[in-house]
């Protein structure tokens, strides 16, 4: 018999913070700052959008990494030119 082992699956939306989601996915009254970690504790990854727009400061990067929990993937989109 043979066996197929698959690696960790991770589920996450493209982005995090939509206007459109709040009272929706995001509690009445949540503060759009709070969005992340509000999004972080139910989601294991999520595809950075604003990337493939225009480059995020090094310093966006950095607050996003101390605000994240550990093991928590943030995929980043790139244009591919």
């Amino acid at each position: 018999m043979l066996k197929r082992h698959m690696g960790a699956v991770h589920v996450g939306t493209s982005g995090w913070s939509y206007d459109h989601w709040q009272d929706v996915f995001y509690p009445p009254g949540l503060p759009a700052r709070e969005r992340l970690a509000y999004y972080a504790a139910r989601f294991t990854t999520v595809e950075l959008n604003a990337s493939f727009y225009r480059w995020p400061r090094e310093a966006a990067f950095a607050s996003w990494r101390r605000r994240l929990p550990p093991g928590f993937l943030l995929s980043v989109k790139a244009p591919a030119d």
